[in-house]
């Protein structure tokens, strides 16, 4: 008589701790950014986990006040988690992207339009390549002087867009035209 009651008494103490660390975990997790930067805690050696924990700093450095005094070690963790990320996979083409964002921000943009590159190439092998690292890379070779390239980078990810049905992207319509307007193609840039 005495075991069911006492299995009956280990289920219910079973039941009630996990509910409460279910709880817990739910309001720690109601935005994507604290589960991004737990994972890797959870799985040290993926490269993915630390991939999407940089993405997790990322997003709060980009939401944090200009003058918030954590800011900067914001974007430093951010670093260390894409350096982690391709220290495992030095092929990890989503952290060379996520490492073109982070140079192109801090204004290294010869620098993030290689990264760009070598991303394009590796996702495009995998065939995972997305549409908005051509938009990124043009905005970098835009401010590098060069609007021939980031032209078709533009163009590219204006028609990428398309195939895949996507809603134009007026950003992308603007720098495509600023791009020719810088090559003295006026005519072509006003439409």
């Amino acid at each position: 008589r005495a075991r069911p009651a006492i299995a009956w008494c280990v289920l219910g103490i079973l039941i009630a701790s996990y509910g409460a660390r279910t709880i817990v975990r739910v309001r720690d997790w109601a935005t994507a950014d604290p589960l991004y930067i737990r994972m890797p805690i959870d799985a040290p050696r993926s490269t993915r986990s630390h991939e999407k924990a940089a993405e997790g700093y990322m997003n709060l450095w980009l939401k944090a006040p200009k003058d918030d005094p954590s800011r900067p070690s914001l974007i430093e963790k951010a670093k260390e988690h894409l350096a982690t990320a391709l220290a495992i996979d030095p092929r990890n083409g989503t952290a060379i992207a996520s490492k073109g964002e982070i140079l192109q921000r801090e204004g290294k943009h010869a620098e993030a339009a290689e990264a760009f590159a070598v991303a394009a190439e590796i996702l495009g092998k995998e065939k995972a390549f997305q549409p908005v690292i051509a938009l990124l890379r043009g905005q970098s070779l835009l401010k590098l002087g060069k609007a021939e390239e980031a032209f078709r980078d533009f163009d590219y990810y204006l028609r990428q867009l398309a195939k895949l049905g996507s809603p134009p992207d007026p950003r992308g319509h603007n720098f495509r035209a600023l791009a020719l307007a810088l090559q003295g193609k006026m005519a072509e840039a006003l439409p």
